[in-house]
This record gives structure tokens, C-alpha cells and sequence, in this order.
């Protein structure tokens, strides 16, 4: 390719907040997203290209994504100990982590906070 000859808008996004092309899937507001092998993205399933949290609630077309931050999750009452605080997580479904164990986990965060037994504060990754 050229160089520039004229000046180009660039589409910058911030990274914390970006679009994804969610093809024609459904995927709730909270839901952690994923990439499909066609490379759309939709509700998370475990061992997928982690994206981030759903801003909003969409069926099909592009829906905004936290990649960063802080966000609640549900998890099994076996993670949701103090001693898990500092821990790997991968996720089980759309809004539910796990402790990331064997070699093919996709690490979505660590937590930071216990909220009940059964919910998680993961710092997103």
C-alpha cells in the first residue's frame, strides 16, 4: 500500500468500549461475548476468544463491549470463597466463571471481590 496523500479519519475507538459484529445472534445486556469460529460474536461459551461484557442488549448487527473494568459474574459455590480472590478465571456460559484450570481455558480475569457465595467481581483481562 501508498502512503497517505490526504488525511484519513481513522475510526479510533478509546479500547474499553468497542464494537463487535454480533452477525445475527442474540445476546442479552451483562452478557460476557465471545467470537465464534465465523467470526461473529455472541453470548460467551468456554474455550472462545474472550471480547468483554455486553453494554446493551441486541439481536444481530453490531453491540458495544466493555473490554476493561470490573463486572459481576456467577460462579459455583466452590469458587466463590475468600481464597479464590487473586484467581484465574474462565468462562462456564454467558454469565458464569469458573476457576480456570488444564491447558485450553481462556482466561477472561482475576477476581477481586467476593459478593456472596455464589457471585464474583472479576477484573477483566
Amino acid at each position: 500500500m501508498a502512503n497517505l496523500t490526504a488525511p484519513r479519519d481513522d475510526s479510533r475507538q478509546t479500547g474499553d468500549l468497542v464494537e463487535v459484529d454480533a452477525g445475527t445472534n442474540k445476546i442479552f445486556h451483562g452478557a460476557a461475548v465471545t467470537i465464534a469460529s465465523n467470526g461473529y460474536a455472541h453470548a460467551g461459551a468456554p474455550k472462545e476468544p474472550f471480547v468483554g461484557v455486553a453494554q446493551e442488549s441486541v439481536t444481530g448487527g453490531l453491540v458495544r463491549v466493555y473490554t476493561e473494568g470490573v463486572a459481576s459474574f456467577n460462579c459455583a459455590s466452590a469458587v466463590g470463597v475468600q481464597a479464590n480472590v487473586g484467581k484465574n478465571v474462565a468462562l462456564v456460559d454467558d454469565n458464569t466463571v469458573g476457576l480456570a484450570t488444564g491447558n485450553d481455558a481462556v482466561v477472561i480475569g482475576i477476581i477481586t471481590k467476593i459478593e456472596s457465595t455464589t457471585s464474583v467481581r472479576v477484573k477483566l483481562r
